[in-house]
């Protein structure tokens, strides 16, 4: 549904998704913060690919339980996030580069819905290479 909703981001049809969602997987939660979650992660995944680049890009969102917990990760082979911005990325109206498209929020709202839900969220990435996000919402089954 998140990824329909984007879909008008992709006009050159180069994005590659891929999905490793945990068979058998069940949880409760709030399916409106779910998707506000996904859905601002895919978006800029979206928005922070290689504009010039004729490689694939490529989304994988892959979902597991693990300790008791929920394992959301959204990972994108764009153009990363500079490590000495990784502690303002989840500021209100915070944009880390020229390329950001919108208010600055993205990143806020889903740091917001993910402390509502008791969860935690963290990155990784590397210029020009990737960025991984991580988010760890415990299972209320």
């Amino acid at each position: 549904k998140c990824i329909q909703s984007l879909k008008h981001l992709d006009k050159e049809r180069r994005i590659k998704y891929s999905f490793k969602i945990k068979d058998q997987l069940s949880f409760q939660s709030d399916d409106d913060v779910i998707s506000l979650i996904i859905e601002n992660l895919v978006e800029n995944a979206i928005i922070f690919r290689k504009k010039d680049s004729l490689e694939t890009h490529q989304i994988t969102i892959e979902v597991f339980e693990k300790e008791n917990s929920i394992h959301l990760i959204v990972k994108d082979n764009g153009v990363g996030i500079n490590a000495e911005l990784h502690d303002q990325i989840y500021d209100m109206f915070f944009r880390g580069s020229d390329q950001s498209q919108g208010t600055g929020l993205g990143l806020y709202l889903v740091k917001m819905a993910v402390d509502k839900l008791n969860g935690s969220i963290s990155i990784e990435s590397e210029p020009d290479e990737f960025t991984e996000f991580t988010i760890q919402l415990p299972v209320n089954k």
